[in-house]
């Protein structure tokens, strides 16, 4: 089943809370972009799934599992976590 409400959360490096920079609302779709309204930097990225949006049915589990997750930097480049992170070809 399909995720219906998430928040795109960061954590820049000088802080140490987690900022809501995105939130999303009615997906229709397993594909979802979420663009930023500027270039962050960001020490962690997390996608937050509220507990009461997870469900209880046996097909989740209780867990928002995401398949593929690629990042669209501020030059336009897309790239997927492992390139991000360097450990993967570009």
């Amino acid at each position: 089943p399909l995720m219906r409400h998430f928040v795109v959360q960061i954590r820049s490096p000088e802080a140490s809370s987690w900022e809501n920079v995105a939130e999303v609302d009615n997906i229709d779709s397993p594909v979802v972009r979420v663009d930023f309204q500027d270039a962050r930097t960001a020490a962690a990225v997390r996608i937050f799934v509220p507990a009461a949006d997870l469900g209880s049915d046996r097909a989740s589990n209780g867990f928002a599992r995401v398949a593929e997750l690629m990042f669209i930097l501020a030059d336009g480049n897309v790239v997927s976590l492992p390139e991000l992170m360097g450990l993967g070809p570009k």
